[in-house]
């Protein structure tokens, strides 16, 4: 898995997660999502990563975080932030995806609750909260036009760099802004 740094950019410091939440309509567990999650995420900070930035989401955005805990282990000085859209974001989960989640909020290092209720619109606030506070984007995405499309061409359309796993072999490609081009027109290209 090649992890390509563009040498004309700043190294990231913060990075935050995007991904789909049906794991099961790809080719990937989430054993092997997390452990790609894994090593980009310590590619990352070797580069100069310090701060990484999890939705909390069902699949990949818990893959990542339970990546980012494990990495602090060996680098104490990350940090992990979960970016809770509602208080109910997992209110209608298994009790065993429940437990996992809260226990991942007890041990990351900030909590922040971006609505306090369920909008139409938390789970977009969210995102863009995610991505606002970000160098680049680490994201498994499949090209579709989703929850997590919208966040890549968010990250594009705002200057981001993101980092994007293939739903099938984990491969990794980069895909960088490009000039005077809108959200709406990135997720037109990269979906084609």
């Amino acid at each position: 898995m090649a992890f390509i740094m563009a040498t004309e950019h700043r190294a990231p410091v913060v990075v935050c997660f995007t991904g789909h939440r049906n794991l099961h309509a790809t080719a990937v567990t989430p054993s092997r999502l997390k452990q790609a999650f894994y090593d980009e995420s310590e590619k990352l900070i070797l580069a100069g990563a310090r701060h990484f930035i999890s939705g909390m989401a069902l699949g990949a955005d818990i893959c990542a975080a339970l990546a980012v805990l494990e990495l602090r282990v060996k680098y104490p000085e990350i940090t992990l932030e979960c970016a809770l859209p509602c208080e109910t974001q997992a209110e209608k989960w298994s009790e065993r995806t429940r437990d996992l989640y809260y226990s991942i909020i007890e041990y990351c290092d900030k909590e922040t609750l971006v609505s306090k209720r369920y909008s139409s619109d938390c789970m977009k606030k969210r995102n863009r909260y995610m991505v606002d506070r970000s160098d680049c984007v680490l994201a498994f995405w499949n090209g579709s036009r989703s929850g997590t499309g919208s966040t890549v061409a968010y990250a594009l359309a705002t200057g981001r760099i993101v980092y994007c796993f293939d739903v099938h072999d984990l491969s990794v490609r980069t895909l960088e802004p490009e000039e005077q081009e809108d959200g709406q027109q990135t997720l037109e290209r990269l979906s084609e």
